[in-house]
């Protein structure tokens, strides 16, 4: 079991490291959502904090327990063949120990990697870098304790959050970078950017790959690739236009009474459990 997942976790910082590909990164909420994600071809999975959260009647920001989430990460990391990698937002806990505790959990389950935010989701503030760097640096030796080189992917919300100034954003992602990368992170995360310019900046200035948050701003992946960011995410962006599709059909047979334009689009029930079956 760790053999087979330390050459998941390889294979997944491997994909970290093409000089020109982008690893593009879909996030699973359920079995479902990712079986369909292995399905078309995706050579790893990330979850979704928030989707998690919303599929369980929760809104996100850790109002879910970990006890839940963690049961969804099983079941996701255990229903697929590929590398998966988790959000486990602030981490759930200011406590150290706690924080350690909870990423041996989440290893325990297969998982390849995690990503832990700056964004208190209490306050709605970033946290003290400080009190970040400590909990990346209880990340990782947790890691080492289980003989897992885990991928931690710091998530910083300079970008996020509103209360930072416009003008020192830039800064501001780069200094807490360093810090993070110092307390041994392997990769930064910076949602809510889509310029360019800007990402290939931050390549210039941060050492580690760079990951980046798919948005309706955000240009295609390919122009992503080549300002030489490394991954780009989905976060909770698919569960909610999956949940929007849902409405959608819900107000057709509230008003028309029937969702036969939307069931032309259905996968066939047969194959539906074939691909549900698939890897069983």
């Amino acid at each position: 079991m760790i053999h087979e997942q330390i050459e998941k976790v390889s294979a997944f910082k491997r994909l970290h490291s093409s000089s020109s590909k982008l690893l593009i990164l879909p996030n699973a909420w359920d079995v479902g959502s990712a079986k369909a994600m292995q399905n078309c071809g995706f050579e790893s999975i990330g979850t979704t904090s928030a989707g998690i959260a919303y599929s369980k009647g929760f809104a996100d920001g850790e109002r879910i327990s970990f006890e839940d989430m963690l049961s969804s990460v099983r079941a996701i990391v255990e229903s697929v063949d590929v590398p998966v990698t988790v959000d486990m937002e602030n981490g759930y806990s200011n406590d150290l120990t706690i924080v350690g505790e909870n990423v041996r959990r989440i290893m325990n389950t297969g998982a390849v990697g995690i990503n832990i935010e700056d964004g208190d989701p209490s306050r709605l503030k970033l946290e003290d870098v400080i009190i970040q760097a400590k909990k990346i640096e209880a990340v990782k030796r947790a890691a080492l304790s289980e003989g897992i080189p885990l991928f931690i992917n710091a998530r910083i919300d300079t970008y996020w959050l509103k209360d930072i100034e416009i003008a020192d954003r830039f800064a501001g992602t780069v200094d807490r970078a360093k810090v993070y990368i110092e307390a041994r992170a392997d990769g930064i995360f910076v949602p809510n950017i889509s310029d360019l310019s800007l990402m290939r900046k931050l390549v210039e200035m941060i050492s580690v790959p760079i990951n980046v948050l798919a948005g309706i701003q955000t240009p295609p992946s390919h122009e992503v690739a080549e300002t030489g960011v490394k991954r780009i995410s989905m976060g909770s962006g698919m569960y909610r236009a999956i949940y929007s599709y849902i409405q959608q059909i819900c107000l057709e047979l509230k008003h028309e009474g029937s969702i036969a334009s939307y069931l032309k689009q259905a996968v066939p029930y047969l194959d539906m459990n074939d691909q549900i079956n698939r890897g069983r």
